[in-house]
C-alpha cells in the first residue's frame, strides 16, 4: 500500500498531463471507447467543446484514482462506490473488452510518469493494484463462476508466487492481503 502511495504523489505533480494521456491513449488503444462518453453522442467528434470535455472526462478519472490511492488502506469501505461506479459504466455501455486497454495505458502512465525509479516491484505491484481497482469497478459485468472473493485472492497468491520465484520480500506484498480479503 505504501508502494501504491508514494508512487503516486509523484505523479499528481502532473495531474493535467496524467488527466489527458488517460484518455488519449484509451481512445487509441480502444476506439469504440469513444462512444462511452455522453458528449459525443449525436455530435461525433466535430463537437467545438471534444478538446474540453474530453480533457474534463480525464480529469474525473484521475481524480478517482487519486481518492482511491488514497483509500487503498481500507479498499472494503470504498467498494460500494466503485460497485455504483462499475454500474454507472455499465449503463453507458461499456464493454468488458475495454478493460484490458484501460490496464495497459494505466500502467503507461505509471511507467512514463517513474521514468528511471520505474523498477520490476513498481510495475507489478501497480499492476496488480490496477487489475484490483477495475475488477473492484466492473466485477459486476464479469459472468464468471469464480466469486469476486476468489479471484482477488487468486490475484494475490499469484503476485506471491512471482516474488517467492525472485527470492525477494516486498514489503508492500505483507499489507496487500488485507487490501484484498474483505
Amino acid at each position: 500500500v505504501q508502494l501504491i502511495k508514494s508512487s503516486w504523489e509523484a505523479m499528481e505533480q502532473d495531474f493535467l498531463k496524467n488527466s489527458d494521456h488517460v484518455i488519449s491513449r484509451l481512445v487509441k488503444e480502444a476506439p469504440g471507447s469513444i462512444n462511452l462518453f455522453t458528449f459525443v453522442h449525436g455530435t461525433g467528434v466535430y463537437n467545438p467543446n471534444f478538446q474540453m470535455d474530453m480533457r474534463r472526462h480525464g480529469l474525473k478519472m484521475v481524480s478517482i484514482i487519486c481518492w482511491v490511492v488514497s483509500k487503498c488502506h481500507q479498499m472494503e469501505n470504498i467498494k460500494p462506490d466503485l460497485e455504483k461506479l462499475g454500474e454507472r459504466h455499465h449503463g453507458y455501455g461499456f464493454k468488458l473488452r475495454y478493460v484490458r486497454p484501460m490496464e495497459t495505458v494505466l500502467g503507461d502512465m505509471i511507467r512514463e510518469n517513474m521514468g528511471h525509479l520505474y523498477t520490476a516491484e513498481l510495475r507489478e505491484t501497480w499492476s496488480l493494484f490496477i487489475r484490483i481497482l477495475l475488477h473492484s469497478i466492473f466485477h459486476v459485468m464479469l459472468k464468471t463462476q469464480v466469486s469476486w472473493r476468489q479471484e482477488m485472492e487468486n490475484f494475490m497468491l499469484q503476485f506471491v508466487r512471482i516474488q517467492k520465484k525472485k527470492k525477494k520480500i516486498i514489503i508492500c506484498c505483507r499489507s496487500l492481503p488485507l487490501l484484498l480479503l474483505f
